[in-house]
C-alpha cells in the first residue's frame, strides 16, 4: 500500500513539473504574447517576422521555412511538411543560423534562454541560444537527397 501511495505522489509531482514547462505563445495585432503577457512587437514581411522589444529596438528576424517529407496525410493526400526557422540576430557578430523548430517553438526557446529579458536584448544569451539550438537542417536534408 505504501508503494502505491509513493508511486502516486511521484506521478503527480512529475506531471506538475511538465505542466510548468508549457509556455503559450500568441501573435496578435503586432504583439507577441507569452503566457498572455506582452513580450515583444513584430512585423511580418515576405514570410519573415521582424521582432522588436516593446520599446521598439529591433533584435531578430525569423524566417519560417519548410520542405516536403515525402509522406502524405491519408485523409487529404496533402504532403506532410517539416518546418524549421532561419534566425538572424541583429547588431551581433552572429551569422544567420537554422533552428529545427517552428516559429512558436523558436520563441519559446528564446523565452527559456532569456534572449529578451525585461524588454532588453541580451547578446550573451543570444550566443548561448545559438550554441544550444543551431541545426543545419537544410544542409542535412538537401545533401542527403
Amino acid at each position: 500500500m505504501k508503494n502505491v501511495l509513493l508511486i502516486f505522489i511521484l506521478l503527480i509531482s512529475v506531471s506538475n513539473s511538465f505542466a510548468q514547462d508549457k509556455i503559450k505563445v500568441r501573435f496578435k495585432k503586432g504583439t507577441v504574447y507569452v503566457d498572455k503577457v506582452e513580450w515583444a512587437k513584430y512585423e511580418q514581411a515576405a514570410g519573415k517576422y521582424f521582432i522588436t522589444t516593446l520599446a521598439g529596438d529591433e533584435f531578430v528576424s525569423i524566417n519560417s521555412l519548410s520542405f516536403g517529407t515525402g509522406k502524405y496525410f491519408k485523409n487529404t493526400g496533402e504532403e506532410i511538411m517539416h518546418r524549421y526557422c532561419s534566425v538572424n540576430f541583429f547588431n551581433t557578430d552572429l551569422m544567420e543560423f537554422e533552428v529545427d523548430d517552428n516559429l512558436y517553438g523558436v520563441i519559446k526557446l528564446m523565452v527559456k534562454r532569456k534572449v529578451l529579458d525585461n524588454d532588453t536584448f541580451l547578446k550573451e544569451n543570444a550566443i548561448d541560444f545559438k550554441n544550444r539550438y543551431e541545426s543545419n537542417v537544410s544542409e542535412k536534408v538537401f545533401l542527403t537527397k
